[in-house]
């Protein structure tokens, strides 16, 4: 099996996506920029590189959980990188703690996760089938 490769044009090779563990899922995002974050306010970080992501494929940016513990998310998370798309990836995040929050260049800001599209297409249909859940959603299948 060959392995899939997504092409990188890189600021500097500090910025490649980079896994740290030999079974991580998720490689990290490096920040360029010193940033200070504060609270309840979006921040576009941008991370150092254009790809292409082959076709067939998609990336989702989703928070590092050393950096969510302290209150700072991936307000769209995951956020959605297509195959056909070639502009600098950026990362949105979102300080949650009410205080500052201090982002230097070169700090793992996010996770890269690959992942294959799955093809599928809508059917317009008059009745679903039933289950024994709960329509109402939100809580409703009896756990709290």
């Amino acid at each position: 099996m060959s392995e899939l490769v997504v092409k990188v044009v890189a600021d500097s090779l500090e910025f490649i996506p980079a896994f740290h563990s030999s079974e991580a899922a998720g490689a990290d995002l490096r920040s360029t920029v010193d940033e200070l974050l504060l609270p309840n306010k979006v921040h576009m970080i941008p991370v150092g590189f254009k790809c292409e992501i082959p076709a067939g494929y998609h990336a989702k940016i989703t928070a590092r959980s050393s950096i969510g513990k302290k209150g700072i998310i991936v307000p769209n998370a995951p956020g959605i990188i297509d195959s056909d798309y070639r502009g600098d990836v950026r990362v949105l995040l979102l300080n949650l703690s009410g205080e500052p929050f201090q982002i230097n260049k070169g700090d793992r800001v996010a996770q890269w996760i690959l992942e294959k599209n799955v093809n599928y297409s809508w059917q317009v249909v008059e009745t679903l089938s039933e289950t024994e859940r709960n329509p109402e959603g939100f809580g409703t299948t009896g756990r709290n």
